[in-house]
């Protein structure tokens, strides 16, 4: 079970009585895309629920898209979660280095464009040389989230982004969830959710999660 269902789960049955918080979770739509040595996507190059990110020679680069449906999702305190499942999908050696994350408009469907697709904020980076295969990434995307619902989109696509992963170097990640924790229900004096419950969701960045520790 992931670090982040266990601070959720732990939260609710130890919150005091008369107080309620639950999450929205939403599986991602994903995908690798690549180019062909232009700036424009021309084939997808993982699929199944895989976002390749990296490089397959130093002709082509490959990137991961995740896109999630926002119906019925309102503002909150928002995550994004993926594993490390390998390095690639056709031979690649992994990638080490920074991989930089953009958010753009989704419309809930794959597209070699959303290779290219115009992204109106930039998420935090994150360094995959300390990861290893089974490892989870937390993002911080409280307020991507809260912009794209604001824009009034119905779809919010993350793009990951390999910072010159050279020739034939690559990481493949799946599972991609995003998850919103629903506004506090309090308790009939009003009483707000103590903050000390919620630390572990106030991620501010990236984190890496191995087991049953962040590292």
């Amino acid at each position: 079970m992931r670090i982040l269902k266990t601070l959720l789960t732990l939260a609710i049955v130890f919150a005091p009585a008369g107080l309620a918080r639950a999450a929205t979770v939403v599986n991602g739509l994903t995908v690798g895309i690549a180019n062909s040595g232009g700036a424009n996507g021309t084939h997808f190059h993982s699929t199944g629920g895989d976002a390749e990110v990296g490089s397959y020679f130093t002709f082509e680069t490959v990137r991961g898209t995740s896109e999630f449906d926002l119906t019925g999702v309102v503002a909150g305190t928002a995550t994004m979660t993926f594993d490390l499942k390998n390095f690639g999908n056709y031979g690649q050696t992994k990638f080490n280095g920074q991989i930089n994350v953009l958010a753009y408009q989704g419309d809930n469907a794959n597209a070699n464009s959303d290779f290219q697709a115009a992204s109106f904020a930039s998420g935090p980076s994150f360094n995959t040389t300390a990861l290893i295969v089974g490892d989870t990434v937390t993002l911080d995307v409280t307020a991507i989230l809260a912009q794209a619902l604001t824009n009034g989109y119905t779809s919010l696509g993350f793009r990951l982004e390999a910072v010159n992963p050279g020739d034939h170097h690559a990481v493949l990640f799946n599972n991609f969830q995003l998850t919103v924790a629903d506004p506090v229900a309090p308790q009939p004096n009003g009483v707000p959710l103590p903050a000390a419950v919620w630390a572990g969701l106030a991620l501010g960045g990236a984190v890496f999660a191995r087991k049953a520790k962040v590292v």
